[in-house]
């Protein structure tokens, strides 16, 4: 009775916590990705999609890792933006792309650091699910050990 007890309240806290680990990287991630719909900036968009899937964590040093990239490419490209934007704009649409251009460079100005920074939260969190989901398999399976090795 006793070790049934111990191994459903260790399963119910484990995935307890992976479960809210797991919607909060979730919440986050999504809030990054909208940040990044807001730019309304193509290339932005495509590469952060292209990052995230390369960038996938599967413990926690790789998710912190992965997450500073996403958050320093968002400082980067969103101080960058600010130049480049009007520039692009006005090579493609004359003075009227040069106004969107500086419309799209004060918007991702804003939201480019944002989203890198809920990417960085998605990344820790999703490392931070990862780790849990992988020590609670290691406790249990030593938990439910009949024989102990020799």
């Amino acid at each position: 009775f006793g070790r049934g007890l111990v191994t459903g309240t260790t399963a119910l806290l484990q995935h307890s916590a992976v479960g809210v680990l797991n919607t909060s990287a979730k919440i986050a991630g999504f809030g990054g990705r909208l940040l990044d719909t807001l730019t309304f900036d193509d290339e932005h968009i495509a590469q952060a999609k292209r990052t995230a899937a390369a960038l996938e964590s599967k413990g926690l040093k790789d998710s912190l890792i992965s997450g500073g990239k996403q958050f320093g490419q968002g400082i980067i490209k969103g101080v960058t933006g600010i130049v480049m934007q009007p520039i692009r704009g006005a090579k493609a649409g004359g003075a009227a792309g040069f106004v969107k251009g500086i419309g799209k460079g004060v918007v991702g100005f804003a939201a480019k650091p944002l989203s890198g920074t809920m990417q960085l939260m998605s990344s820790t969190l999703t490392g931070l699910r990862n780790t849990a989901s992988a020590i609670d398999a290691q406790a249990v399976s030593a938990l439910l050990r009949v024989r102990f090795p020799r």
